[in-house]
């Protein structure tokens, strides 16, 4: 439930703050918020953003318990040898 939440409280936001005037002129977002800034800045529709927030969200609930995410600054060359 929070990746949909998320999302609407994001897209909420950026209606509100449009409403009182604040018209960005770029937008960014990270993770969810990706999927916010494409919507608002017209590169998808509402129909297509909600989709994709729910399967990753599908994605997201069914990932075990026991993995682990990392960033790493090599190449993957790199990251295959190490692995």
């Amino acid at each position: 439930y929070a990746q949909p939440l998320i999302f609407s409280v994001e897209v909420a936001l950026a209606h509100y703050w449009q409403s009182l005037g604040i018209i960005p002129d770029i937008m960014i977002g990270h993770s969810i918020g990706e999927y916010a800034a494409a919507f608002m800045s017209g590169v998808m529709s509402l129909q297509d953003a909600v989709y994709m927030v729910a399967a990753r969200a599908e994605i997201m609930d069914h990932t075990p318990a026991q993995g682990r995410m990392v960033g790493v600054l090599a190449n993957e060359a790199k990251v295959r040898e190490l692995i």
